[in-house]
């Protein structure tokens, strides 16, 4: 039908009273409408058409890549098959005349990787440490660090957006506060439904928030105001539970998911035949739910009205 509708196509231009018929070769262009679905769907034939080898198993399902529209994330057991993988894909997106930017495309490895250069034709893709992807800073060994850094940097620059309402006085402080609830606080806790953040971590974003509510407040640090009562005057939610409510309302979502998505599959799923390593484990998404409610914590978060009464903030406390 699209190939239809743009088949022996003309347009009329008329100049200085010369009538010219122009015959239109090319279809859809990047602006109309149709375009991103029409590359969506090319993009979809490429991934299927790419026979990359299997990655990661999981309970018998195959996970080779994660896709969002054209942010496309290839997995690979080591970094020749990564750059195997990718020589596949390359080929697969030409075949349709899409080209795959070697000055965008990073590469990531564990520390259990050895060195590797990563060539794709004649390019060197270059190795990162983290990489922001879908708006948060993805690193291997799932350290918060960068993206909590990231996320006050990115509160402070919204707030300041916003400085002249928020520090006016004349203006109720009511809206001041809805104010900062619906523009500054989600900028400072997005993506945090996936955040197993730890004590430190949390202890630095509340530090941002109390420094935004002083310039809100227009005080300082040297007239020593104790931080519930700054946080009476302003009146704003808490950084740390908005972050667990966020966490708890997409918990909710995972557990009540029923037609087998990856989301579900990866949270549940317990790699096998593969030893953990030496030292304590590091922090699990999982972490304050098994604690409160146990190994059974989803059958929790599977009746709404129960799980909406659940306080997560604190749960490091809970015996």
């Amino acid at each position: 039908m699209i190939r239809k509708c743009n088949t022996s196509c003309f347009t009329d231009v008329n100049l200085y009273g010369n009538p010219t018929r122009i015959q239109i070769r090319r279809g859809v262009r990047q602006g109309e409408v149709i375009s991103p679905m029409l590359f969506s769907a090319a993009l979809e034939i490429v991934m299927q058409n790419a026979q990359m080898p299997c990655v990661v198993n999981i309970d018998g399902e195959r996970l080779q890549y994660l896709m969002f529209a054209d942010d496309i994330v290839l997995i690979g057991s080591e970094p020749s098959a990564l750059e195997n993988s990718l020589r596949i894909l390359r080929i697969a997106a030409s075949s349709i005349g899409l080209e795959i930017h070697p000055g965008k495309t990073k590469w990531m490895k564990n520390s259990y990787a050895s060195d590797y250069c990563l060539r794709m034709e004649d390019s060197v893709i270059e190795e990162v440490s983290s990489y922001v992807y879908l708006g948060q800073a993805v690193t291997m060994d799932n350290d918060l660090t960068v993206e909590i850094s990231r996320r006050r940097r990115v509160g402070w620059v919204t707030f300041n957006k916003y400085r002249d309402v928020l520090t006016d006085k004349r203006i109720d402080a009511q809206v001041r506060a809805r104010v900062f609830n619906t523009h500054v606080l989600p900028a400072l806790v997005y993506g945090s439904e996936t955040w197993n953040t730890i004590l430190n971590e949390e202890r630095r974003l509340a530090s941002t928030q109390r420094a935004m509510e002083r310039v809100m407040c227009g005080i300082t640090l040297m007239h020593k105001i104790p931080a519930h009562e700054i946080r009476r005057r302003t009146g704003v939610k808490d950084v740390i539970e908005n972050i667990y409510d966020s966490k708890k309302r997409w918990a909710g979502h995972v557990a009540r998911l029923s037609d087998n998505r990856w989301t579900s599959r990866v949270t549940n799923w317990y790699p096998r035949g593969v030893k953990r390593p030496r030292g304590r484990p590091p922090a699990r998404w999982s972490d304050p739910f098994r604690k409160l409610f146990g190994q059974r914590w989803q059958q929790v978060a599977r009746n709404r009205n129960e799980w909406h009464r659940c306080v997560l903030q604190g749960w490091r406390n809970h015996p």
